[in-house]
């Protein structure tokens, strides 16, 4: 059977057809480690979309949360990642999490290395998401009268402004950034 580290290793490298292979065989995409890390978390890590759209088209949980409090929203949102961000609320995950026992929005100030701009990209399409109705839908804002040409190019603007490609933190800043966080929490675990 797939242990958690081999298929965090596909996720890390961006191999989705040997992560697919392997959920095909039967690997649980619900697989965590002994830290609590999920494997939606390590790709979340990695901004990898198409990843994060595999592993909930198989029913991972979205809300998981690993020993230090993280979820995959909190992780991607660490490292910049909003296409990432958008995939997860769009599928349910809930803005309530406390990295490290802190606020999201204090720990992507104190520990993320993010722009202040990006940080608050980030906080706006969490609170817009989470503030939705989750029965509005974009075509209760539509004109009927529109033409379906002009409602298609309607739609492609609003598929750019939502899920357009964005610049993506390089997965290495988001990973010095974890190190310099997570050593910083062990240091403070160990004073206590």
């Amino acid at each position: 059977m797939m242990t958690f580290d081999a298929l965090h290793r596909f996720i890390k490298t961006g191999d989705i057809l040997s992560v697919r292979r392997e959920l095909d065989a039967g690997a649980n995409p619900n697989l965590v480690n002994q830290f609590g890390w999920s494997l939606l978390m390590s790709a979340a890590l990695e901004g990898n979309t198409s990843i994060a759209g595999l592993l909930l088209s198989r029913g991972v949980e979205v809300n998981t949360k690993n020993n230090f409090g993280e979820t995959a929203l909190s992780l991607a949102a660490h490292g910049g990642h909003l296409p990432f961000i958008r995939i997860l609320l769009a599928n349910g995950a809930s803005p309530a999490c406390r990295p490290h026992g802190a606020s999201l929005e204090n720990w992507l100030r104190v520990g993320s290395g993010l722009t202040e701009s990006k940080i608050a990209s980030i906080l706006a399409l969490i609170k817009l998401r989470a503030n939705a109705s989750p029965n509005v839908r974009l075509s209760d804002f539509r004109d009927k009268s529109v033409s379906r040409r002009q409602e298609h190019s309607s739609k492609s603007r609003f598929e750019r402004n939502l899920g357009g490609s964005l610049p993506v933190t390089d997965f290495v800043d988001a990973y010095r950034s974890f190190l310099v966080l997570s050593s910083t929490c062990i240091s403070i675990s160990n004073d206590s």
